[in-house]
């Protein structure tokens, strides 16, 4: 940098500057700014003076600025960390415009100052089972500074949980149990970080201990006696397991599930002791009860089982069992026991007994399982009966259809045999007779005798039939009298150029009009054969009697020649 350039040094006319202070290092705290000003003296005092500046590296530049009076400041914020030139050298060439002095140096240092640490997150929350508690860290310290050396501490007071001091880690100092009935627990723990300056950071852990399912279920009892008689019905309570799970409610934990089947008993999900098939006196029988929560971490449990032991009486007689609340279960009007041969009425029983005890006030009764609710068996088969009934009326319908069409049909056969039969059938012939006067009619005699009508021909394809019955056959037979006039239809002629040019398409044309009067030949032959047959028929018709014959129904034109 330079403000401007020298003029040539006279000596005994001017004087040289001296510089006092520069030819030396500065060292600077990161953070803070730069303020040093070069001393130089001149004994010429009436001359301004010049200063050159150079720094090396050269980007030093970008970070110092020197100004007129020989001020040395900084342009950016310096940061140890951050800043790639630490060190920065700048040289001074420095003159009073005509004379010049020695280059000066000055090196500036950044020096690294002690930043406080941070934790991320500082605030965090976290989940976790009960039992032996050890979360691994989970946050981050950021320290600017190099090469630094993290304590961790635990600020709050917590006799549970704990910090690791090198790593973070938290842990319970012991097994930690919520139980019973207590879904979960909250811990507030706060912690703290202190670098080897020092400097602390402070976050806190909010952590959350829920419930486990780490208790069995255990039943109250080892053994439960239930009993019953030879009436007692089938599908009848007659007592109840019961067993406590020590874990609360959060996610099933303490929700029970009983099983259990016997000769005679059940035991049912809720823990009713239901029968299931009629008993004879003096039968003895054990089941195991079993019972499983529902838990779901770390899975359902299940506890140690239990026995039911099962005893049957005579009817109207219930032994005692230890349950302070038992009903003389009432028996039926009627009952056959599976090992005896005749049906034995059961005595009447007593009135439904209410025992009450210390613990609550229970009046035993008997229900059964096994009955079912008439109005909701009804809802559950309307489900399957309304589209049964629409399927059935749609086929019925379909049914229907098909019989009416083949009606239909037989009775137009039926009607249209009935209109041919009137319409052969001969006519009485009109005789005019004037008055006074008898009729001209020629007596028959018995020697005569009514030749019958031989049966009509076989009827020929419908148009020939149809042509004969109108009439129209006798005006074909007229024109077509002589098989030659029978031409097939013309042709369109072939230009005389192609004629010329493709015998090809004569030969085609040929064999065309080769098939065509094939064709007409057959027709000739159709008409010649049903001609022959009308003639022989009308013959026979003409030589019997003097009736015409009678017309043939109209047929339906077919088409087929």
């Amino acid at each position: 940098m330079s403000l401007r350039e020298p003029q040539a040094c006279v000596s005994g006319i001017n004087l040289r500057p001296v510089v006092t202070n520069l030819n030396t290092t500065v060292k600077v705290a990161e953070g803070s700014t730069v303020s040093y000003s070069v001393a130089v003296t001149d004994a010429d005092k009436y001359n301004a003076i010049l200063y050159t500046v150079r720094a090396s590296p050269e980007e030093g530049l970008d970070y110092y600025s020197v100004d007129n009076n020989g001020k040395v400041t900084t342009r950016k914020a310096l940061d140890y960390e951050y800043t790639p030139l630490r060190t920065v050298t700048l040289y001074f060439d420095i003159s009073d415009g005509f004379c010049k002095a020695p280059t000066s140096w000055l090196t500036i240092q950044i020096t690294d100052v002690n930043e406080r640490p941070k934790i991320i997150p500082n605030d965090i929350e976290i989940t976790v089972y009960e039992g032996f508690i050890n979360i691994d860290q989970f946050w981050k310290v950021v320290d600017p500074d190099e090469n630094e050396y993290h304590t961790w501490s635990r600020t709050s007071t917590s006799s549970d949980l704990d910090v690791d001091d090198d790593t973070g880690s938290i842990f319970s100092k012991e097994e930690i149990d919520i139980d019973p009935n207590v879904k979960s627990k909250l811990y507030n723990l706060k912690v703290r970080v202190t670098d080897k300056g020092g400097l602390t950071a402070d976050a806190i852990a909010r952590i959350t201990v829920l419930d486990k399912n780490d208790n069995e279920p255990i039943f109250d009892k080892a053994v439960f006696d239930v009993s019953a008689n030879e009436c007692t019905k089938p599908g009848t309570i007659l007592s109840k397991v019961t067993a406590t799970d020590r874990d609360s409610s959060f996610q099933g934990n303490d929700r029970l599930f009983y099983s259990g089947t016997g000769r005679y008993i059940s035991v049912m999900s809720d823990g009713s002791v239901v029968l299931t098939s009629q008993c004879t006196a003096g039968i003895n029988d054990d089941t195991l009860a079993h019972v499983t929560d529902q838990g779901q971490y770390p899975g359902p449990l299940t506890g140690v089982p239990a026995t039911v032991t099962f005893s049957c009486s005579v009817s109207g007689v219930v032994t005692s069992g230890p349950s302070p609340t038992r009903q003389t279960v009432r028996p039926l009007p009627l009952f056959q026991s599976p090992y005896s041969s005749a049906c034995q009425p059961c005595p009447t029983p007593p009135e439904p007994i209410t025992t009450t005890t210390t613990a609550a006030t229970s009046t035993t009764y008997t229900t059964s399982i096994y009955t079912s609710n008439t109005k909701n068996g009804f809802l559950d088969n309307l489900a399957w009966l309304v589209p049964a009934i629409l399927l059935g009326i749609v086929l019925l319908s379909t049914l229907l259809y098909l019989l009416w069409r083949y009606c239909s049909a037989a009775c137009t056969r039926c009607c249209l045999r009935r209109e041919l039969l009137k319409t052969r059938s001969p006519k009485v012939q009109n005789v005019n007779v004037k008055p006074n006067e008898e009729p001209n009619v020629k007596p028959k005699t018995s020697v005569e005798k009514k030749e019958e009508l031989p049966p009509p021909p076989p009827e020929p394809p419908c148009v020939v039939h149809n042509l004969l019955a109108s009439g129209k056959i006798r005006i074909l037979m007229n024109t077509y009298t002589d098989r030659n006039q029978i031409n097939p239809p013309s042709h369109t002629a072939l230009p005389a150029s192609v004629a010329k040019d493709d015998e090809v398409a004569a030969i085609v044309l040929k064999e065309e009009m080769a098939e065509k009067e094939a064709i007409a030949r057959e027709r000739q032959e159709k008409i010649a054969k049903y001609e022959k047959e009308v003639n022989e028929y009308n013959e026979k018709i003409i030589g019997v009697g003097t009736q015409p014959s009678p017309k043939p129904p109209k047929r339906k034109v077919c088409n087929i020649l």
